[in-house]
C-alpha cells in the first residue's frame, strides 16, 4: 500500500489501525526529515492488527523503542517532532524515491542492507509462495 504526505502522520496511523494482513506500507514524505511520519505507538499497533513493515522516505521518531517492534521499518533518519496539523495526502499511488517507483501490490523485501521492490505484475496468483515472501 502507498501513501504521500506532507509532514503528516495521522492517515499512517488510521491505516496501521485497519488489519494489514503482511503488507507493507510505503509512506512518501517527500523526503522531508523535520517532522516524524511513524513513532513506537504507530508501530506497535501495526504489528498488532498484522502489517509487516513500513518504508518511509521521510523521518521517524522512538527509533530506541522501534527497535524492539517486530515491524520491519526503512526510513531516511530521525527527528524528535510530531505533525502539528492535518494535510492533503494521496492514497494508493504510485509513489517515486530513492530511484524507484512503488505501485501499490508491489512486493517489498528488505533486510539490514536494502531493499528490493518486485511489480506485483510479476507474481502470478496461482503461484504458492513460502512464508519468507510475506512481506508486500
Amino acid at each position: 500500500m502507498t501513501l504521500k504526505v506532507h509532514e503528516d502522520h495521522r492517515i499512517a496511523a488510521q491505516l496501521f489501525n485497519t488489519q494489514g494482513d503482511g503488507r507493507v506500507l510505503i509512506i512518501d514524505g517527500g523526503g522531508l526529515r523535520r517532522i516524524a511520519l511513524l513513532g513506537a505507538t504507530m508501530a506497535a499497533k501495526a504489528v498488532q492488527n498484522g502489517w509487516a513493515g513500513a518504508v518511509v522516505y521521510g523521518a521517524i521518531r522512538d527509533s530506541e523503542e522501534l527497535a524492539t517492534i517486530n515491524l520491519g521499518i526503512k526510513a531516511v533518519c530521525t527527528t524528535v517532532l510530531k505533525s502539528a496539523g492535518p494535510t492533503e495526502h494521496q492514497l494508493n499511488i504510485p509513489v517515486q524515491f530513492g530511484g524507484v517507483t512503488f505501485h501499490p501490490g508491489d512486493w517489498v523485501y528488505a533486510d539490514s542492507d536494502g531493499i528490493i521492490v518486485r511489480k506485483a505484475a510479476y507474481i502470478s496468483p496461482e503461484v504458492k509462495t513460502d512464508p519468507s515472501e510475506k512481506y508486500r
